[in-house]
């Protein structure tokens, strides 16, 4: 877990369903740790996608976590809480 702030208390995750979305994940991860200045977390749940989703994720420090069949951004968000 990357850490930005030591100073702040509050610890955030950020899950980011994804299924086939190698065209805008680099750029919604990078966002997204633009804007936390706190400890956080960034699951990224890769819906079995057929593309390189996992290797964008690793490559920015995501964890992911995959699943071994299109189960939908509900069922993905449910799969990284759990």
């Amino acid at each position: 877990m990357p850490v930005v702030n030591e100073e702040c208390g509050v610890e955030v995750s950020v899950i980011v369903p994804a299924d086939k979305t190698v065209r805008h994940l680099e750029n919604c991860l990078r966002y997204i740790k633009r804007s936390i200045s706190c400890r956080y977390e960034i699951p990224v749940v890769d819906d079995a996608s057929t593309d390189h989703t996992r290797g964008i994720a690793l490559q920015m420090g995501a964890r992911v976590v995959q699943l071994p069949i299109k189960s939908g951004p509900a069922a993905a968000r449910n799969r990284a809480v759990g």
